[in-house]
């Protein structure tokens, strides 16, 4: 709808004046922290990545069972933890 739309942009507009800000220096950051830019856009970034996440989530259970579901994130989520906690924490 176009309430949904227009929310999401105001959100989106805030974002990028934060970001903004952050690159032009106006809040002081620019000296205390210059990596600041690059730390707003990894951020933008993840909020994206969970946003697709989501949408294919639901996109996903409204055409398969829910139990299917989520034995098949639990298990995935397993193997994959599993394989994470075997190359970073193996030694």
């Amino acid at each position: 709808s176009r309430r949904h739309i227009g929310g999401a942009v105001l959100c989106v507009a805030g974002i990028a004046v934060l970001a903004g800000s952050d690159a032009a220096g106006v809040s002081g950051t620019s000296e205390n922290y210059p990596n600041a830019f690059q730390g707003d856009l990894l951020c933008m970034l993840g909020a994206v990545c969970y946003a697709i996440s989501n949408v294919g989530q639901e996109a996903i259970v409204k055409r398969h069972d829910r139990v299917e579901y989520l034995g098949m994130l639990g298990l995935f989520g397993m193997l994959f933890n599993g394989l994470q906690l075997f190359l970073l924490e193996g030694h």
